[in-house]
């Protein structure tokens, strides 16, 4: 049995540059934030390419964006994961 342990970042992912690298790269996250769209009534991922650092600094986003972005990461980990099992 192997046992993991993984850690997420807190709110400095939601450094535009890392976010936009993510979404733009991998399929996992950019759907993980379309899913997040849907739930929460706007779209995180137009927020996140259009808008400033000062407004996705903004409490309002930073929480939401910080949850689905450890969620996308743990989807992506979770499929690298398998592949290799």
């Amino acid at each position: 049995m192997c046992l993991y342990s993984i850690l997420f970042p807190g709110q400095e992912l939601q450094n535009l540059n890392i976010l936009r690298t993510f979404i733009k790269k991998n399929i996992i996250i950019e759907d993980t934030f379309n899913e997040s769209s849907e739930y929460i009534g706007f779209n995180l991922n137009k927020l996140i390419i259009n808008s400033s650092q000062n407004d996705i600094n903004n409490s309002k986003y930073t929480k939401l964006i910080t949850v689905t972005s450890s969620i996308a990461m743990y989807r992506l980990w979770k499929k690298k994961t398998i592949q290799f099992l």
